[in-house]
């Protein structure tokens, strides 16, 4: 029974600190964001105040609100929650050290020496598998389609100089897959020409901006009717 009661009262104690902590921190934020917008404000002004007229004849008195304004606030928000978080996780850090170091000294210290060491050397094979994520998953071929009747139509539109309408999609081969993350480029030409009706010829590539490797991907042809 006296267990159960030391219990209950331990609990109680965490909640009542964590209730504590947490108004002091929503003070501290309040503080803290009160005085970022005194001073971002305040050298907002004095930077404007140094500027040419020249500027202010360019620029609205709207535009110039808004940036000392909002601008202001959303940095505001920015900067104390960076700093927030940034407190709350090293304090995080130092009480959970601190539990550990209470359980068992030696082996804390055998964790802290060993995990940096372990964390240096599986960083050649993260960044291996973050370049591999960024590949993962290939663009459907629906999307590329689309794409490229896009690309075509606005060939067949520049020709004509009129409106057009797809009527056909004569063929459309798939020779490598597209992957997500890839930069797509679709380039299409006229290869026949008719009295109202054009067929288009649409190259896609895509290309690996990181490895700087492009390969041809897929080659469709379209016809289009231009409307009167």
């Amino acid at each position: 029974m006296r267990s159960l009661r030391n219990v209950i009262l331990l609990v109680m104690a965490a909640v009542l600190l964590k209730n504590l902590l947490v108004w002091v921190a929503g003070q501290f934020g309040a503080t803290l964001q009160e005085y970022v917008t005194r001073d971002l404000r305040n050298s907002v002004y004095r930077h404007l105040a140094h500027l040419p007229l020249g500027y202010f004849t360019q620029m609205k008195a709207g535009q110039i609100l808004s940036r000392v304004i909002n601008d202001t606030f959303e940095t505001r928000l920015i900067l104390t929650q960076i700093v927030t978080q940034s407190l709350q996780s090293a304090s995080l850090v130092v009480v959970y050290i601190a539990i550990l170091f209470s359980i068992s000294w030696k082996l804390s210290l055998i964790a802290m020496i060993i995990l940096p060491l372990l964390g240096f050397s599986l960083q050649p094979m993260l960044k291996r598998l973050r370049r591999g994520n960024l590949r993962r998953g290939n663009v459907h071929g629906g999307s590329l389609m689309k794409l490229a009747d896009t690309a075509g139509g606005v060939c067949a539109i520049r020709h004509a100089r009129q409106r057009v309408v797809t009527v056909v999609m004569d063929s459309m081969t798939f020779e490598q897959p597209a992957f997500v993350g890839d930069l797509i480029t679709a380039c299409a030409r006229l290869t026949w020409v008719g009295r109202s009706s054009m067929e288009t010829e649409v190259s896609i590539e895509a290309e690996d901006v990181l490895r700087g490797e492009r390969r041809h991907v897929s080659t469709g042809y379209f016809v289009y009717v231009a409307l009167d």
